[in-house]
């Protein structure tokens, strides 16, 4: 049975973002042969199927609060996408 009115994090048009980055980078780079392109395949993968996704913080949209919130130092620091689209930090 479907779940109605399933609840969403407050990340709603983040994993939208992530996915056409993700489309758009495959699609410069995956053209180098088959293991880029399987390679590059699986992030779409997760993020189409709404499994929990893990990037770094400068995979952020440029307009996001959380971009430029641990400062230089911490544009590389592992995000991660829950399935109910929360925001969270990387667990280490």
């Amino acid at each position: 049975m479907a779940r109605i009115n399933k609840r969403r994090g407050h990340e709603l048009g983040l994993r939208e973002c992530l996915l056409e980055e993700a489309v758009e980078f495959r699609s410069m780079y995956g053209k180098h042969g088959p293991e880029f392109w399987d390679a590059l395949s699986k992030p779409i993968d997760a993020l189409i199927a709404g499994e929990a996704y893990s990037f770094t913080r400068y995979q952020l949209p440029d307009d996001h609060p959380l971009r430029l919130a641990a400062g230089p130092a911490g544009m590389c620091d592992r995000l991660v996408l829950t399935k109910d689209d929360e925001l969270m930090p990387c667990a280490q």
